[in-house]
């Protein structure tokens, strides 16, 4: 199973550049990591920047919880 760590990593993007490239903290994503919690905004987002397709997307998300 592909976690967002793991494809973060794959694609050679640090925590830090990630947030930056999508306009939030480096914390975002580190809790995004961490606690498996992320706003649906920031899961398109990050989806986009890394060019996840849905069978990617549907494996990492289908664990995560969303936050408001």
């Amino acid at each position: 199973m592909n976690t967002l760590k793991e494809v973060r990593e794959k694609h050679g993007i640090s925590q830090e550049k990630l947030a930056q490239k999508i306009g939030v903290s480096h914390m975002t994503i580190y809790r995004a990591e961490r606690d498996n919690k992320i706003k649906l905004e920031y899961a398109r987002l990050i989806a986009q920047e890394l060019n996840l397709n849905p069978e990617i997307m549907a494996e990492i998300w289908g664990n995560y919880e969303p936050t408001s």
